[in-house]
């Protein structure tokens, strides 16, 4: 239906279409039986959604030449179906565990970051629609995805054969995206020849063949060629995909899978999917040994990347000149600045067109885009900080009491998943996509896989006294 509607190109289809699905598939989500059965669905809807949108937001509109606003209007549509259900699932979560006293440090640190989110929101001098979209796609994700990590451990556990569902359906994905990848200069040229005239005329120092986003290209030894995206967005939501699919796999020792998704990682040239993936396995194996030298690590690689920026003169400058533009423009705001930031929505990659509204004007990187931690702190200030790193800290202790009281394989099963977080907490400062709601299903798809441990009787292993 979806698809249809798109090859009319009108946006008010769009919303019904938009309207139509989400509003079938949140009714669905309360009867799926248990929140992880809620949280499989809304994952890979969220997957779906990203690794489908080229070919129905991309290529059918391509054919139909490309209504203006487009990509937007998808963002918030795929944003906020994932917003509600993420909250029905944290409300499923709620009812579930009851009085037990983790869910209550978790809640409260929850209800505390919720309560910022809406003051930052509402004291926001920038435009509504830019408010709405950094805190749909952005800051309400972050929060119930870094709160469901936290009590991941005590809702029910995925099974084999449900592990083996949602990694089939994963691979027979990113597979058919990769034939979409290889076929887009085929299909355009057959389509729309027309189109593909104009691509292949436009000025520039390189223009790709056919369906091929300019974009996509990068330099490689003097060469130029294209990243593999397969059919996301963009290389770095496939990158990154990749990477957390991968490290999940690896760890689950389903090496076929691994494999799979590390040759696509590979060809997606996303040098921060590259990073997170090296960080979370070099992060697991020293936290099987020792989970201070885990967050210790996690501090050097942080260290690392920041040096790597600041005396290579590569992409990541821009990245480093974002956190300290970020970090500077609150401490130069007065104290409502410091305390609040400037308030959702003003500045930042997703909130680019609509600068001229903001406190900084145009300062693109003064108001922290292109790094995860500079955006918070610019639209946040140092209390939305404070409030999510407390949130955060909860929940990664919540984790780690279940790893301490554990048999040798849980154990094993919590620190990959902290090393998880915590590479991907170290690509923050360098990454704005790290805190947009693409990554952050990827992330929790990969710790909910993870999550699943199964005895060879069949026995959950949390289940036993002490686990």
């Amino acid at each position: 239906m979806v698809v249809l509607l798109s090859a009319a190109a009108e946006l008010p289809f769009y919303f019904l279409a938009g309207a139509f699905l989400a509003g079938g598939l949140l009714l669905v989500l309360p009867f799926a039986g248990s929140p992880t059965n809620a949280l499989v669905l809304a994952l890979l809807f969220v997957v779906a959604f990203n690794s489908a949108y080229h070919p129905v937001f991309g290529f059918f509109s391509g054919l139909s030449g490309y209504p203006s606003g487009l990509f937007r209007y998808a963002l918030g549509l795929r944003s906020a179906w994932f917003v509600s259900a993420l909250s029905l699932v944290v409300l499923m979560v709620v009812k579930g565990l009851g009085a037990d006293s983790r869910f209550r440090s978790n809640m409260l640190a929850g209800l505390f970051s919720i309560a910022v989110l809406s003051v930052c929101f509402l004291g926001s001098g920038a435009a509504i629609d830019a408010r709405i979209t950094y805190a749909v796609n952005s800051f309400l994700p972050l929060v119930l995805t870094v709160f469901l990590l936290g009590l991941l451990f005590s809702i029910p556990k995925l099974g084999d054969k449900d592990v083996d569902v949602v990694s089939a359906v994963c691979l027979l994905g990113v597979l058919a995206g990769a034939l979409h990848f290889v076929l887009l200069p085929v299909t355009y040229d057959f389509f729309r020849p027309d189109l593909a005239s104009f691509m292949r005329a436009r000025p520039g120092e390189w223009i790709p063949a056919g369906g091929y986003d300019p974009s996509w290209g990068t330099r490689i030894l003097g060469y130029v060629t294209n990243r593999f995206v397969g059919s996301f967005p963009d290389p770095i939501v496939a990158g990154y995909f990749f990477a957390c699919l991968g490290f999940a796999f690896l760890v689950m020792r389903r090496f076929v899978f691994a494999a799979t998704f590390g040759i696509l990682l590979f060809l997606s040239l996303s040098k921060g999917a590259w990073l997170l993936l090296f960080q979370a396995l070099v992060l697991y194996l020293v936290g099987r040994r020792s989970v201070p030298a885990m967050f210790w690590g996690t501090v050097g690689f942080v260290v690392i990347q920041l040096l790597l920026a600041t005396l290579l003169d590569a992409s990541n400058r821009m990245h480093f000149l974002g956190l300290v533009g970020g970090i500077k423009s609150v401490f130069h705001g007065g104290a409502k600045a410091l305390v609040l930031g400037y308030g959702i929505g003003d500045g930042g990659n997703l909130g680019r067109g609509y600068l001229e509204d903001g406190a900084l004007g145009a300062g693109w990187l003064g108001s922290g885009s292109e790094s995860g931690v500079g955006v918070l702190v610019h639209q946040l200030g140092g209390l939305g900080v404070l409030a999510l790193s407390s949130l955060l800290i909860v929940s990664l202790r919540t984790l780690l009491t279940v790893g301490r009281t554990a048999d040798r394989r849980l154990r094993d099963r919590v620190v990959a998943v902290v090393a998880l977080v915590c590479s991907w907490l170290a690509n923050m400062p360098l990454q704005e996509n790290c805190i947009n709601a693409s990554i952050l299903s990827s992330v929790l798809l990969a710790a909910l896989l993870l999550r699943s441990l199964v005895t060879k009787n069949g026995n959950d292993i949390t289940s036993r006294p002490g686990g």
